[in-house]
């Protein structure tokens, strides 16, 4: 079996995004809510429980996404 390409691959000039150093970060905060308030605005469920787990699903239930603290300070919303 032989691949062949049909097309040359050209590298972009320029990267399509900000370098690390550039970029907004969303926890600044230091703690879950940024991300957690978007997936739930995009339709996610999220779930909190007694250990400050944040427990989120997307509304097909193909992707999970989870938020597990190990810190005890977790619990008063710092990182």
């Amino acid at each position: 079996m032989t691949l062949t390409a049909t097309a040359p691959f050209h590298a972009p000039a320029a990267l399509p995004f900000a370098a690390l150093g550039e970029r907004e970060w969303l926890l600044d905060c230091h703690c879950a809510s940024p991300v957690t308030d978007l997936l739930k605005n995009q339709g996610w469920d999220v779930v909190s429980d007694l250990d400050c787990n944040v427990h989120c699903s997307r509304p097909d239930h193909r992707l999970y996404v989870g938020f597990l603290p190990e810190n005890p300070a977790a619990a008063r919303g710092e990182l």
